[in-house]
């Protein structure tokens, strides 16, 4: 049965994001995600998020365990290079993101894995820019955008960087995807993909742009 919109929820924009956030709005998919997302769409996405992310462990004491031996490999892998300078922050970084990661993609990276190192590379820029003195001007100042096309364009190519990189991930999990053994969040999303489209010919919820932009919020 495809997921129903929880009663009385209010349509607002979730997760503490103001109602004008300059550099995101502009740069947003408007056919998919959920942190700029309204009425029933925000409804149904918000309530299968947070439904599934439950389900992989987000607020239980699986999450607690995975954490602790996350810091085991951390502290192993510091070990390795017994007492000289290394870049710690890239092994943190990598660390941290094997909380999520394998949440939404369904498996643990090692630190040096190309494809971990290459999606650590994408967030790591997209942040950096999104703190950047002129995006934070932009997001007081909307208005003076115009004065900011170059920093824009680059914005908009390091988020599609990052949509690539999941649109080819679901992609390689469609060909084997098993709904008795759904491994992460992009397999549960396809799994109700391929169920939706049984039932509907156009208008659901469960659609690849709805994906990547979720995905990207988290």
């Amino acid at each position: 049965q495809l997921p129903q919109s929880p009663s009385g929820a209010q349509d607002h924009t979730p997760f503490g994001k103001s109602a004008h956030d300059g550099s995101e709005e502009a740069l947003q998919n408007n056919d998919g995600g959920l942190v700029f997302a309204r009425g029933e769409h925000w409804k149904v996405m918000q309530w299968f998020t947070l439904s599934t992310l439950w389900d992989y462990g987000m607020g239980k004491r699986t999450i607690e365990d995975k954490i602790t031996e996350e810091c085991s490999v951390l502290t192993k892998t510091m070990e390795t290079y017994a007492g000289k300078p290394f870049d710690i922050t890239r092994i943190l970084t990598a660390a941290v993101s094997n909380i999520i990661v394998p949440i939404l993609l369904g498996k643990r990276y090692e630190y040096e894995d190309t494809t971990f190192v290459r999606l650590l590379k994408i967030i790591q820029e997209n942040v950096q820019l999104a703190g950047s003195p002129a995006v934070l001007l932009y997001n007081l100042f909307p208005n003076l955008g115009f004065l900011l096309g170059a920093l824009k364009k680059i914005m908009k190519n390091q988020k599609k960087k990052l949509h690539d990189f999941v649109q080819t991930t679901f992609i390689e999990y469609l060909q084997d995807l098993d709904e008795n053994d759904q491994r992460g969040f992009i397999e549960s999303f396809l799994v109700w993909q391929r169920q939706e489209n049984m039932k509907m010919a156009h208008g659901g919820y469960f659609h690849n742009k709805n994906l990547i932009g979720i995905v990207d919020d988290l």
